[in-house]
């Protein structure tokens, strides 16, 4: 082979920075939103945790 015919094989690219900010941003919003969402039934839960935690606490 010579120069003339070398074949060269595409590099990958990494993300660039803006498409890293971007993504980054994103999943923090996705983790803010996951957290507002579960706001409203804290206290059921919570409660739901107490009873339990009481019942194993008595076995």
């Amino acid at each position: 082979m010579d120069a003339s015919t070398t074949v060269h094989e595409p590099r990958l690219q990494g993300m660039g920075k803006v498409e890293f900010i971007a993504m980054m941003a994103t999943l923090m919003a996705l983790n803010a939103l996951a957290i507002d969402m579960m706001l409203p039934g804290l206290q059921e839960i919570g409660a739901s945790s107490v009873s339990k935690m009481r019942t194993i606490g008595s076995m």
